[in-house]
């Protein structure tokens, strides 16, 4: 599954959309956290505990 990368005023948006409110925080702040802040390679360490797909449409993935 290929899924397009959403820029932070999209990501915002689609936020919206799934009907998550800002009450403690405005909208600039959540956009320079999501600037700012990766967990990207933190999700991505827990990948090493499963393993991937060898043989089928969902090869290498996990």
């Amino acid at each position: 599954m290929n899924r397009k990368k959403l820029t932070i005023a999209e990501q915002i948006s689609d936020m919206h959309q799934k009907g998550i409110t800002f009450h403690y925080t405005e909208e600039q702040d959540v956009s320079r956290f999501l600037k700012y802040n990766n967990y990207y390679f933190k999700l991505k360490s827990y990948g090493k505990n499963y393993d991937k797909y060898n043989s089928t449409e969902k090869k290498g993935q996990y």
